[in-house]
Parts: structure tokens; sequence; C-alpha cells
């Protein structure tokens, strides 16, 4: 999608919006703004085709505990859709979600506690190589008039939308969107609003991780988003595309699984590291370190753990390796026939292989395999950065192997490596890290398989509407923001 333009609509009321508001019946008198739980209201919502807010008609389809189900006018959805819905959300999304991380703004910029969930056609941007799914917009939070900031195409109301057509096409998959935009909704309340007090805003990356989390702590994790990860390690953890990307949503997901999967206090919400993290004053990497205060772990320890962990669990079978936290499952267990990560990449025919240089917080693997009937063989790793690290799971033997640059390793059977930037350094090496690799056996070569450049897995594809317009969205509400002014709800 294009970046955001917040300069495409005023911050203030003109003539032209009060005529607008006006005829959609937006005043003190009518529409959505009275407060009022009507049958039909007209919003505004948001165009991510050319970044403008434009006002639409909805209507109410169905009520909960918890929440109000409105449709687009002129779209419609089953009864057994809607019932549905209300069901998820009531029922598993609403109480976990919130348990997790905490309370939405209630009863929020509207007086009312339930949750204006919204399905209507998302306009698409042409350019993005993933469809908008779904997206919370921060300004329905700020009053329409008075003091700063405020904005005249607010909805006052704690709302969220979701694309209709996804809805229709794979209603679990929309359930996982309402998830997703709950927790977008929880984090602006707790971290923008209350924690910052509207000065600053968490680190998108972070605010995506945690939406990805609040889907895995109700449905799992999403399991094409483990082949496309492995297709994708060079995608730095910490750095979100403009673009709605679903490789940025992979790889959030890898590495969230992990720390609920192996870093969090059991289940126990309030030891959880998201809501710990969510719930402080810091914000990114810095709010992640202090919420592992007590694991023994900091951010680089549970990535590096992390990136080994998904090395040794694409192993069929699990190596298991004494005192190293692999993941609790293999990821064959999500694929059925499809191969495991090992059996992913390219193969290179060759003593002498060539890494692309790696970006802060990504990684890239390789499987050695002797040729000719050799029992092992060996690995050199040269790093061209003092930034990387490298690690050999060298299967024969059953040990992990933290390599020392420049010094040749020799492995029984076959080996995996990882290498993985982690450093506090923000920048990459001009040409990538090398990798010498040669059998014992005379005349023959270890084939190595990146997979940092993998062959798609056999499974399916995410559906069109796979990301998440909260990044745009969010820079338009921090040009609305006037510092040192907090909003009064």
């Amino acid at each position: 999608m294009k970046a955001s333009r917040f300069d495409r609509y005023p911050v203030v009321l003109c003539l032209a919006l009060l005529s607008l508001l006006a005829a959609c019946g937006g005043g003190d008198n009518g529409g959505l703004f009275d407060g009022l739980n009507s049958d039909t209201k007209t919003i505004y919502a948001y165009s991510y085709a050319d970044n403008t807010h434009y006002p639409t008609t909805i209507n109410k389809v169905g009520e909960g505990a918890h929440c109000y189900l409105y449709v687009e006018a002129g779209r419609t959805i089953d009864n057994s859709t809607r019932n549905e819905l209300i069901t998820g959300f009531d029922n598993l999304i609403y109480p976990r979600v919130t348990s997790f991380f905490g309370s939405e703004p209630n009863p929020g910029a509207d007086g009312d506690p339930k949750i204006y969930i919204v399905l209507l056609h998302i306009p698409q941007s042409p350019t993005s190589p993933t469809g908008v799914g779904g997206y919370f917009d921060p300004v329905n939070e700020y009053p329409r008039r008075g003091t700063n900031p405020f904005s005249p195409i607010s909805n006052q109301k704690e709302m969220y939308f979701a694309d209709i057509d996804d809805v229709r096409q794979d209603i679990p998959y929309a359930l996982r969107t309402m998830a997703h935009e709950f927790q977008h909704m929880i984090h602006w309340e707790q971290k923008d609003h209350l924690a910052l007090g509207l000065t600053g805003s968490d680190d998108i990356w972070l605010n995506e991780a945690m939406s990805v989390a609040a889907e895995i702590y109700c449905y799992g994790i999403y399991p094409p988003r483990i082949s496309i990860y492995a297709n994708s390690t060079g995608n730095a953890l910490t750095l979100w595309s403009p673009q709605t990307d679903r490789r940025d949503y992979a790889k959030v997901a890898m590495w969230t699984q992990y720390i609920i999967d192996r870093v969090s206090f059991a289940e126990v919400p309030d030891n959880n590291v998201f809501r710990k993290a969510l719930h402080s004053t810091l914000v990114g990497q810095a709010s992640i370190d202090n919420a592992l205060i007590g694991t023994g772990k900091t951010f680089v320890d549970v990535f590096v753990d992390w990136t080994i962990a998904n090395t040794i669990s694409g192993i069929n079978p699990v190596l298991s390796v004494a005192g190293h936290p692999e993941w609790s499952y293999r990821w064959s267990h999500y694929q059925g026939n499809a191969a495991s990560l090992s059996n992913l990449g390219n193969i290179f025919w060759a003593d002498n292989v060539t890494f692309a240089p790696l970006p802060r917080w990504s990684s890239t693997y390789a499987l050695y395999t002797p040729l000719g009937g050799a029992a092992g063989g060996s690995v050199t790793w040269v790093p061209s950065a003092t930034q990387t690290s490298a690690t050999l799971i060298d299967m024969g033997r059953g040990v992990l192997v933290p390599l020392v640059p420049n010094t040749q390793y020799d492995y029984l059977g076959e080996a995996f490596l990882c290498i993985r930037n982690a450093s506090v350094l923000d920048t990459i090496g001009i040409v990538g890290d090398n990798v010498v690799s040669a059998a014992p056996a005379a005349g023959s070569l270890s084939r190595s398989r990146s997979v940092g450049r993998a062959i798609p897995m056999d499974v399916p594809p995410p559906p069109p509407g796979s990301g998440c317009g909260t990044l745009q969205l969010l820079e338009n509400e921090r040009r609305l923001r006037t510092p040192g002014i907090r909003v009064d709800f």
C-alpha cells in the first residue's frame, strides 16, 4: 500500500466537512455520532486505494454480550455467519484477548461498553502485494470537536473493521482477523493512551506481533505462515514494510509463537511476556527486555534460541539437544504430508557457498550432506561482518556447536548451519557470509540447501485479505496528536 498521507484531510472543522456531516446525518442529533445504538448509521471508513476517509452506511445485523455486528449497506451475510462471528467474539475472543492483554477503552469514547464490529468492502491499494483484511482506526477514539487533539472524521466509538469478502470466503480466518484487530484496540488503550499518555507509540512490528499473539492465544498458529517464514528468514524481525506484506506477519508469528511456547510463564496472563511489555512505559525491544526480567533471558538470547529452534524443529524426527529450548512440536505437525524444513531449499553443488547479507534480526540456514559414501564432512564459517554469529547442529553427534570464524569443524552424518545477525549494530556486510564445506572422502563434495532461499511448501497460501492496515492509520493518528495534551474519555 502507499504510504499514508494524513494531510489529505484536515484536522480542524471546515465548512465542507460540516456540510458533509449534515448530509450524512452526522450532527449531534443523528447518524452514528449521537451515541445511540440505532440499526442504521453513517460512519467514516478508510480507503487504502487512495488513503482517504469516506462516508458509508452500515446496518445492524446482530448483537452479543460484548459487541454489535454491522454490515455495510447493500451487502449481506447469512444467519449462520452472523451467529458464528458474534459467538466467537463473545465466548472466546473477548474474554481470552482481554485476559492476556488487558481492557479495551471501556466504556470508551461513546460511554457504551460494547464493541462495534463492521463488515464492509475495504478498498484496496493497487500496489499492495497482500490485501487488507481488517483494521482498527484509532482516530475513532478522539472527539469530533473541542480541545486538541480532535478529528471531524472520528466515529467516536470503539470500532474495528473486517473485509466482508474475506468473511464470506473463510470464516475461521475472519475470526482470526477479529482477534487480531481487537488487540490493536487494546494496544492503543494500554500503551498509547494509558502508559504513554498519547505522547508516543509502540513499535509497529511489536504491535503487530501482539495482534498475531492474540490470534495464537485464540486459535493457534496459522499453518501457512510457517512455510512463508521458511522462505523469507532473511526478513528482519523488527522492520515492517509500509506495504502489507504477508512475510512480515509470518516472521512475527514464528517469533511470537516461540515466546508463547517456550518463554512465557506458563499461561498465567499477569506473567505473560507480551502483557508485561504492553503495560510498561517502554516500547519495542526495550519493553521486551524489561518483560523478560526473571526468565534469565534477554531479547538477544530469545532471538538466538528462536533461530536455532527453527532449525531443530525442522528436523524429522526432532533432534533433542540437552538444555536447548527447541519448539515443543514439529513443524510437520502442521504440514500434513508436506516436507519439513530440512527438505526445503536450493541445492548448491559446490564447496563454497556465499549467503546474501543479513539485516539485523534476521537469519538464514543451510543443510550439509556429504556425498560419495562419506561418514561426514566439514564446515568453515567465514563471516563478512562482525555482527553475524553462527551455530552448527551436528546431527551425528547430537550437539550444537557455536562456530568460531575461520575455523574448520568436522561433523558426522548431516549438519545444519544457522547464521543470524543479532548484534546491537544496525549495519549489514557488503557481501554475505562465506561458508566452505567439504567431505573427507577424496573427490566428493557436500551439498548445501539454503532455507532462506527455499522453494514453497505444499500448503495452501493465505487468503487474499491476510494483512492488517494498522500502519497507515497509526501514522495518521501520530500527526493528529498535539504533544502534552491528553484526551479525556
